[in-house]
């Protein structure tokens, strides 16, 4: 009977730092990274002002021009 109670008594404790360490990993595991924490992007995108300043032709025309395009175009778009 004493050995029948240390054997219960060791499985109870290797099941208790089983679930432990099962829950430690899954705890670890869906932690929120630190770049994700702040600054929160998603509120900042959504109040932010939507209206574009600037030169913001500048900026599109070199996203759709080809790659030898006039620099007399670029400029004057860039005025």
């Amino acid at each position: 009977m004493k050995a029948f109670m240390r054997l219960l008594i060791g499985l109870v404790i290797l099941v208790v730092i089983a679930g432990a360490g099962g829950y430690g990993a899954f705890w670890w595991m869906n932690r929120i990274p630190p770049q994700l924490k702040e600054p929160n992007y998603l509120t900042y995108y959504k109040t932010q002002d939507t209206t574009p300043t600037g030169k913001v032709a500048v900026f599109v025309s070199g996203l759709i021009m080809p790659e030898r395009f006039r620099l007399e175009d670029f400029y004057n778009l860039a005025l």
